[in-house]
């Protein structure tokens, strides 16, 4: 779920923004058609400061199927952006 209605771009990366129930009904799709496995990251403010300074660790958090925000200011980022259809770098 890099880009898709169920994310926003925020830092340049596609963090997802909708309910909870959007998201187990992608996962239980996710699941129903496809044997692969999904890599879930949980990235939180600190982890996005780090990914600037750290190449390498941005490389890594950019390897996320989905990433669901931790932390109230990621998630009401997110969620403002999404409302706001804007889906660019703050």
């Amino acid at each position: 779920m890099k880009n898709s209605d169920l994310t926003t771009n925020l830092f340049d990366y596609h963090i997802y923004c909708r309910d909870r129930s959007s998201l187990l009904k992608y996962l239980y799709d996710h699941l129903k058609k496809s044997d692969g496995l999904i890599s879930i990251f949980t990235p939180n403010p600190e982890q996005i400061v780090l990914s600037k300074k750290q190449k390498s660790f941005a490389k890594n958090l950019g390897f996320a199927d989905i990433s669901i925000p931790d932390g109230i200011g990621l998630v009401f980022a997110s969620k403002i952006l999404a409302f706001l259809d804007k889906g660019e770098e703050i």
